[in-house]
């Protein structure tokens, strides 16, 4: 009856050892996937506050004087008094780029090609 009793109680603690066993490495498992999933985390976060920096330079931007001046002189052509204003000829008058080339006889050929590329 004493062997009964020591071999079953050796089978108990036989079975609580084991089960404390992939217990434990249940759980380290367990950690080392948490903290797998925590570092990528805060590399996310990291990068969310970095893209949060730059929208927040970005609404400064554009709620700034020199974002407005630069729409009011895009977009309405607005400018302040020191600019310079260009005055451009209007359409009707246009520029010939490309004058009409004629063959001289009495020139040499040499001379028509030079007057070609310099005029």
């Amino acid at each position: 009856m004493k062997t009964t009793k020591l071999i079953l109680s050796c089978v108990v603690a036989l079975i609580l050892i084991i089960s404390a066993v992939i217990n434990i490495s249940s759980q380290l498992n367990s950690l080392k996937r948490a903290r797998g999933q925590n570092s990528d985390l805060e590399a996310r976060i990291s990068e969310l506050k970095e893209n949060n920096k730059g929208l927040e330079n970005q609404i400064l931007y554009a709620t700034g004087s020199a974002y407005l001046e630069q729409q009011a002189r895009e977009v309405f052509g607005l400018g302040k008094t020191s600019d310079y204003w260009l005055k451009l000829q209007p359409e009707d008058k246009k520029l010939d780029l490309y004058p009409e080339v004629t063959k001289d006889k009495n020139l040499p050929i040499i001379q028509q090609w030079i007057l070609l590329f310099t005029r």
